[in-house]
């Protein structure tokens, strides 16, 4: 079983993650979202509408035990379906997406694992859904892998398109090279939004170019995926909410403490095991911050 820990001035509360492999939204969307009722708009799909934000939950139940083939048509159909409800009056564009992954690392065939199928069925289908180019257009996202049944995609959508922001420390995700899969993941480091004066942080790790950095070294890995997100932000200082998720549960402590140190008490940070998109990483981190003043 999962669990998330929310330090907030050093004082940790816990709770778990549904059996199913929900995981709950990030604190910070819960406040934006605030007073929006739920509403099914389909089979598998939930939405909630709040001024001009819209967030949807798309679900493809017991995903976990199909065999590949039948994996990447189902998780295609998904975003297709999301798709369709973002693109239905009053039109909202995506700004993030998180993709909840059930059993992200099993092998595939062909030296492919779970995560890489996802990413070729994800492609084809913001292709269909964003057009010629759509690499320009991508909203920032996370993929993480959990121990339930279903393959979860939740996505923040907003009125006005957000404007992707890529790390100069890193290849753009969408630009990786054959190594890790056949069809690369396809997701901005970062969006801004500037009515709300947000930038929303995608999956950040130990990764320079698209090499993964530091294997086994969890305090070196926390601190490459600091500068990474420094590199976004433009100071840590701007960082005001974090979710970390770590896939080795005694880590859980070094983490929030090396965080906690570099962020100061203004910073808002939830801690939760989960299994990362590449098996030698040891952290990931996504979260909001105030943009730089430069945009």
């Amino acid at each position: 079983m999962s669990v998330m820990s929310h330090l907030r001035l050093g004082r940790p509360v816990r709770r778990a993650i549904g059996a199913n492999g929900q995981l709950p939204w990030p604190r910070w969307l819960k406040e934006m979202m605030r007073g929006s009722a739920r509403q099914v708009a389909e089979a598998g799909i939930t939405l909630w509408d709040q001024a001009d934000l819209r967030a949807v939950r798309a679900r493809a139940p017991r995903a976990r035990h199909l065999p590949p083939a039948e994996f990447q048509a189902v998780a295609a159909e998904l975003y297709g379906r999301l798709a369709s409800v973002l693109s239905a009056r009053p039109r909202r564009h995506a700004v993030r997406l998180w993709n909840f992954i059930p059993d992200i690392h099993r092998p595939c065939g062909d030296g492919m694992d779970r995560y890489m199928v996802f990413n070729v069925a994800r492609h084809a289908a913001c292709r269909r859904w964003l057009g010629d180019g759509f690499e320009q257009c991508l909203p920032t996202a996370s993929g993480i892998g959990h121990d339930g049944e279903d393959l979860v995609i939740d996505a923040l959508a907003a009125a006005d398109p957000g404007e992707p922001v890529e790390n100069p420390r890193q290849i753009p995700a969408y630009r990786y090279s054959r190594r890790y899969g056949p069809r690369p993941p396809c997701f901005a480091r970062a969006t801004v939004l500037p009515r709300h004066g947000l930038m929303l942080i995608g999956g950040t790790a130990s990764v320079v170019g698209q090499d993964s950095e530091h294997p086994g070294d969890l305090a070196a890995q926390i601190h490459e995926t600091l500068a990474n997100l420094s590199a976004l932000s433009g100071d840590l200082r701007r960082l005001t909410d974090l979710r970390v998720f770590h896939p080795r549960a005694e880590d859980a402590g070094p983490i929030g403490r090396t965080i906690g140190a570099a962020l100061g008490a203004g910073a808002r940070i939830e801690l939760m095991r989960a299994e990362l998109c590449r098996r030698e990483l040891l952290v990931e981190i996504e979260g909001v911050a105030r943009p730089p003043a430069h945009g």
